[in-house]
């Protein structure tokens, strides 16, 4: 027989997890009596809701309900890093669509939340105000679509409910690279047009050696800016 639902305390908030389902009650501070009131009007709920036709105790899960139980999943997965960066993400979207039922966020929400991040700003310190570079809202969209997708494979949403689904990330500059010291060595090797002896090691005095190289053949022609872009592409 299964064990009687009871509220617990969880960062100053009563909760209670009847079924497997998610349930934020009241603030600590309202008191284990009025936790246990609402406990049991949403209990009562989730019951009438059961005996409905198709009623599914699951999808009444709101977005806050939901993410919450998606942080829990992340907490015990990953290392605390990860979980902070995925419970910023995750309080930026509950900020705004935090009590309206997970299964009601559409296509539309999840661009609007795009725009939103693109129109926002952050400080750092003393600098000024500045916009979140589109790195950082991908980033932000990738946690939204991976929570959507836990709660789908989960059964706590529909089969293919993920609002952040087919939503186009934001263009990035693509991340330039140094060149490795193999492809060092073979432009050293077009410059000299020659075999080079077998190459040093790879110390830092070497490699000084191949950037003034390539340096020199730009400047004089023997090597085009085209030739040391390839090495970045």
């Amino acid at each position: 027989m299964p064990r009687e639902a009871k509220p617990y305390i969880e960062r100053e908030w009563y909760i209670s997890r009847p079924h497997g389902q998610y349930l934020k009650l009241c603030p600590v501070a309202d008191g284990m009596t009025e936790a246990r009131k609402v406990l049991r009007a949403k209990l009562a709920e989730h019951e009438a809701d059961r005996e409905r036709p198709g009623g599914q105790g699951p999808s009444k899960l709101t977005v806050e309900e939901l993410l919450a139980l998606f942080l829990e999943t992340i907490e015990a997965e990953k290392d605390p890093d990860t979980f902070d960066y995925y419970r910023r993400w995750c309080a930026e979207f509950v900020a705004d669509y935090g009590r309206r039922p997970a299964r009601s966020i559409t296509k539309a929400d999840a661009n609007d939340f795009r725009l939103a991040l693109m129109k926002k700003t952050y400080v750092v310190g003393k600098q000024p105000p500045r916009p979140y570079k589109p790195k950082t809202v991908n980033h932000a969209l990738i946690t939204l679509k991976r929570a959507f997708n836990w709660a789908a494979e989960t059964d706590r949403l529909p089969p293919g409910k993920n609002p952040f689904e087919l939503l186009k990330p934001l263009h990035c500059e693509g991340r330039k690279r140094v060149a490795t010291e193999e492809e060092y060595w073979a432009l050293l090797a077009s410059l000299h047009g020659r075999r080079l002896p077998a190459r040093p090691g790879c110390d830092a005095t070497y490699i000084g050696q191949a950037a003034g190289y390539l340096l020199a053949g730009m400047a004089d022609g023997r090597l085009g800016r085209a030739d040391v872009g390839a090495l970045e592409a």
